[in-house]
């Protein structure tokens, strides 16, 4: 809940989350996760909205450092099948300052328009050890020290682009939530 002075609230105050278990390295994991999105968004596209979920943003913090798209070819084509039911796709690279085109790294190089690749900055809006590559990562997001929710009714401070992510996330859900009716009824016949 935003505003109400307690704890941490996200970029999008008023959203649905919808948890997946299905981070790994393993592809098939993967797939199950993100085809359990896509069908959800299939069939709320196809009832015109009566059944299923509208789901506008999956955000994946998570993947396999130095993984290449020809090693995980499945994975890689699921974000254009999720886009082009109208799911954005952000994903956090790797926590390592790698350059991701040199040394690899899944699913930054995932070739998709509707991925975007994201890595992490600190307080003072320079890049974490993050990965990096200007042609295959898309922005930087806060990433260092950043408060949130941990057990036992507590918070933290931690850091990472798995933190870094959930802000382009829930950046792109506030833009699809404040959308007026003419844009938002373009989007939804053609995602």
């Amino acid at each position: 809940i935003g505003n109400n002075g307690i704890g941490v609230a996200g970029v999008n105050w008023d959203v649905d989350i919808m948890p997946i278990l299905g981070a790994s390295i393993i592809e098939s994991v993967v797939v199950e996760s993100y085809l359990y999105i896509l069908n959800e968004r299939r069939i709320y596209n196809q009832s015109g909205g009566k059944k299923g979920s509208f789901v506008a943003v999956l955000n994946s913090s998570f993947g396999v450092d130095k993984g290449r798209p020809e090693e995980f070819p499945i994975w890689c084509e699921l974000y254009n099948e999720l886009g082009q039911e109208g799911i954005l796709c952000p994903v956090a690279v790797a926590n390592s300052g790698i350059d991701v085109a040199v040394e690899g790294d899944i699913p930054t190089l995932c070739p998709s328009e509707f991925l975007i690749s994201v890595s992490s900055s600190n307080q003072f809006d320079e890049r974490n050890s993050a990965a990096f590559k200007s042609d295959f990562v898309d922005l930087v997001a806060p990433g260092s020290s950043i408060l949130t929710t941990s057990g036992n009714d507590s918070y933290r401070r931690i850091s990472g682009t798995s933190f870094a992510t959930p802000f382009v996330s829930g950046l792109a859900s506030l833009l699809v939530a404040g959308a007026c009716p003419s844009w938002m009824g373009m989007y939804k016949n053609q995602p």
